[in-house]
Parts: C-alpha cells; structure tokens; sequence
C-alpha cells in the first residue's frame, strides 16, 4: 500500500491559503469546482476548513486541470511569477483587446495580487489626466461582480459588444440593468451587462 502523503503544519497553511487565492480568483465554489474536477466535494471542503491537512497530489491535479491553472498554483510551492503580458489598451473609457503586431509590452504583477485571472490594459498615448500615457489598470477576470452591493471601480462588459467600460458600477434596477459613471465622465443608464470584473490596481503614469 502507498504511503499517504502527509503535509507539515505549515504546508498545509500555505496550500489551503494557495487554494483559497484560486477560488478567489477563478470565481470558484467548492462544491462546483469538485463536481467539474471529479473529486469528492466532502474532502475539499474538509481540507478548506481546517479538519484535515491532507488533500493529495491526484486530487490536486484533478481540481488544477479543472481550474485551468498549474498544478503549482494550488500548492503554494510554485515560484509567482514578477510579470505578464498587457493584452488590451485603454482609450477615453472603453478597454479593447491589443492586437499582437502593436507590439504588447510586459506589466509587473501588482503587490499582494494574485496572478490568476489577471489582466491590464495600457491607457493610450493620447490622453491626459489620471489616465494618461504610462497609466496601467489591472482586473481579475474571474469574479463576476455585478451582484455585488457596493461593486465600485470596475472593467465592465457589455451585453452584445466587444469593448469594454471602465467605470464605477452602481446597483442594478433589476433584470440585468444597471448604472455606469465612466472614467470619462459619461453616464450610462440602465445599461445591461454581461460581467463586470473589480479593478484591483492602477498603475499611475511614471
């Protein structure tokens, strides 16, 4: 018989907390995640609160595959990486994806935010004011944040269009709709969406 595999304290701390930060921002629910990846719910959910320590290299593979993410992001053992590339641009407030001949350049990974997820868009080099050439936002485009109470600053998608916004989300009027005081000083009412992603860092221009 194989011997189990058995975590130190202090492992299994750092593999719940790599754990967490994926579910955080994946937009992951334990249940969920443990059905897609074909393991038991009951011994997530036993690992998350603390009653054992032991999750298991063949459970963690499962859950990584199903999360889309490497296996090392999930053991806390794995290196952070210090940059990633910004694949979409920011003009007045809409945010469109870069195309790959304008020559994407390389953003650093915001300090204490999880790499998983992330994305940024470059303001253009014409604009001016908080947002002008050099300033960098960053989202997390797992966690949808339309139901939130108080969503606050966010990238926000628009039902039907390719483009994204960058404004403050307000509380919806029901049925999808909601309403958006841009970067840029529009007001968009009653406006539906299909997500909406918080902006987690705003690199100001250098």
């Amino acid at each position: 018989m194989a011997k189990r595999e058995e975590l130190t304290l202090e492992q299994a701390e750092r593999q719940r907390a790599a754990v967490r930060s994926v579910m955080d921002a994946k937009g992951l629910r334990a249940s969920p995640w443990a059905l897609a990846a074909g393991v038991s719910s009951g011994s997530l959910y036993a690992f998350l609160k603390g009653r054992t320590n032991h999750l298991g290299t063949p459970l963690v593979a499962r859950l990584a595959e199903a999360a889309g993410v490497p296996m090392a992001m999930l053991t806390g053992e794995g290196p952070t990486p210090e940059a990633f590339t910004v694949t979409h641009h920011l003009r007045g407030d809409l945010i469109s994806p870069m195309p790959q001949r304008n020559g994407r350049r390389m953003a650093p990974i915001p300090p204490d935010v999880n790499p998983v997820g992330l994305a940024a868009a470059e303001a253009a080099t014409d604009q001016q004011g908080a947002f002008r050439e050099g300033a960098t936002v960053y989202w997390h485009q797992g966690i949808d944040r339309r139901a939130d109470e108080k969503p606050g600053l966010c990238v926000c998608k628009l039902a039907g269009q390719d483009a994204m916004v960058l404004a403050d989300l307000r509380r919806g009027f029901g049925e999808g709709r909601h309403l958006l005081l841009t970067v840029s000083g529009r007001v968009l009412d009653s406006v539906e969406l299909e997500a909406a992603y918080k902006v987690v860092w705003i690199k100001a221009p250098d």
